[in-house]
Formats: C-alpha cells, structure tokens, sequence
C-alpha cells in the first residue's frame, strides 16, 4: 500500500482528486483509514483565499479505523479513533524533553505539516487522539473536533446559568455553540441566521427564536440585549452585529474565521464591551467525544450532505459560491 487518492489544493479555490503517498505513522502515531471527514467553513475560507500550498490535503475532523501503527503507538490495528488535528513538531524544548503532549509548536493537521482527511488514510498522534467506542458511529465521531470548539467557546465565555445569549451563524459551529450553551444553562438562545436551511436547523437544535438578519436583529436586541454573544459566521461585519446584541458590560465571543473586518470602536467603548477570541477545543475534546458518546447531545441530523471523495472538488466548489450547507461530509471509502 504506497498510493492513495485524496483531494488536494490545486490552486485558489479549487481542489483536485490526485493519488498521493500513503503516510508513513511514526513514533507514537497510528495510520487511519478515513471513514468520515467533515467539510469546515474554515477550509472553505482558507482555500478561497489562497492560503494554503499546491498538494495540500485539508480536511482536520476525521475519524477513522486503524491500519498501521507507529513504534510505541498505543492504538491497535481494526480500533476506531477519532483525530485531533495537531501532531507534536518533535524539535521543540518540550518534545525534545519527552513531554510531546505540551508541544509549543504543533503542525496542523490538513492545514500545514501533515494531510488530513480529504483523503483515504491520515495520519493521528496517540497521545492527542481518542478512541472511539464501540456503539459511537463514525459520522457522529467525525464531529468531535467541532463539537470541541463549540464546547471551547462557550467555556471561555462569561455565561451563567439563567443567561440570554445571541449566536451569530447557524453553520456547524454555531449550531455546536447553541446545544453547548443550553447545556451551560442559557435561558434564552437567539440565533442570527439568513439563510433558510440553517435557521431551520438551528430551531431544530433548541434556538429560542431565529432572527433571519441584521435588520431584524437589531429591533430585537434594542430592547432584549443579550449577556453574551458568539460570533460563529465568519463573515464581514459580524463581530459589530454581535456588539450590538449584547447588554451594557456584555461579551462578545469571537469564534468564526476572519479575514479583515471593520469595528465601530464607539459603540464598543461606550457599552463597555470585552471581545474574547476561542480557538480551539485541544483541552475540550475528551469531554466532546463523552459527550456524543453518552447521547447528550446529537450533532448527526446537522450533517445536510455527504459526498464521496470524488465528489468532493465540485461540492466544495458548490460550496463557496452559495454557502447553503448545514453541514457537508465526505466519505473516503477503501482503496480499490
């Protein structure tokens, strides 16, 4: 086994179904052979602006069974494990002093340093990664990572019990963040969503209301301010919408990806506000794996498309020219 087929970065934009090199698992890694990837808007975001190299292979929420095991990895070939897109650098001081878990510098799997999971096999560091259960479906698996980052920004925020919230964007992030918030105990969870798919997701996944944009929001808000707002769209001019949302002495939590944006600093000053941004969930994704294992919350009837690896460039081309997915997965399937 030397070949596989994966779709890689074949320009701004674009993404191609090439056979690459199998990985090779080093120490204390396993090979995995994928069985569910998610589509994130962050892949979305980064490919549409050239950020990423020629032969790139994306795709960082992965889950997979175990074909080949590194020396000293602690997986076994057939268990199922789930990925966390991070790989200890092995040069750093703490590396280097055995503690690859503390990695100061870790490459990002399917961004840079390592392929992810736009592809038949990947590669996962065992000390970072989990192991599935047994009854746990790798397609709900697959959106451990997510789930962490939702778990991630909610823990970073201010929220208490009791609490109205605001989330801006009802993609996979955002929907993530709702569950995660009700689980916190917010009273109140008002979702900013235009598009008609996802607002309706987002009802399905226990928002209070759906407000369908900017105008509406702003009525709403004007008198119903929020504690806490999560901004999960990613998109030019949210991080002030979600400043508007939020009561005097509120917070704004930044979770989307950005490029450049534009602040009104006055309306931040004179209420008052704080902007805290959340990455990712690295310290949140044993709890999310827990958390779909035991059936506490049940991200799957988010997924609105799956694809097979071949049909990923044209999907994702779908894609970023009219964001209408929920929630898009691709699944590899076996060498031929």
């Amino acid at each position: 086994m030397t070949a596989m087929r994966a779709a890689v970065v074949a320009g701004e934009g674009q993404l191609a179904l090439e056979e690459v090199p199998v990985p090779e698992p080093g120490p204390g890694q396993a090979l995995l052979r994928i069985e569910a990837c998610g589509v994130c808007g962050s892949d979305l975001h980064l490919l549409s602006v050239g950020a990423l190299p020629r032969g790139t292979v994306m795709g960082h929420e992965f889950c997979g069974t175990v074909a080949q095991v590194g020396p000293g990895a602690s997986a076994r070939v057939g268990e199922r494990w789930v990925g966390l897109p991070l790989l200890p650098c092995g040069a750093c001081a703490r590396c280097l002093s055995g503690d690859r878990r503390a990695c100061l510098t870790p490459l990002r799997i399917g961004v840079r340093g390592s392929g992810g999971g736009y592809a038949e096999y990947a590669v996962i560091d065992c000390e970072r990664s989990l192991p599935v259960p047994r009854h746990l479906d790798p397609q709900t698996a697959a959106l451990c990572e997510p789930l962490s980052v939702g778990l991630r920004a909610v823990r970073r925020s201010s929220l208490r019990p009791g609490d109205a919230v605001a989330v801006i964007g009802a993609g996979c992030i955002g929907l993530m963040v709702v569950q995660c918030a009700l689980l916190a105990g917010a009273a109140e969870v008002s979702v900013v969503e235009p598009s008609a798919a996802r607002a309706a997701a987002a009802t399905d996944f226990g928002a209070t209301r759906v407000l369908g944009g900017e105008e509406q929001a702003r009525d709403h808000f004007a008198t119903q301010p929020v504690a806490v707002a999560f901004e999960c769209a990613g998109a030019r001019g949210t991080l002030q919408l979600a400043a508007i949302t939020v009561r005097q002495g509120g917070e704004v939590i930044g979770v989307g990806v950005h490029g450049e944006d534009t602040i009104r600093p006055s309306t931040w000053l004179m209420k008052e506000l704080t902007l805290r941004m959340s990455l990712e969930g690295v310290a949140e994704f044993p709890m999310a794996l827990r958390l779909l294992a035991d059936g506490r919350l049940r991200p799957l009837p988010m997924v609105s498309r799956r694809v097979a690896l071949e049909e990923l460039p044209a999907a994702v081309e779908q894609e970023r020219s009219a964001r209408q997915q929920v929630k898009m997965l691709v699944t590899p399937g076996r060498l031929s």
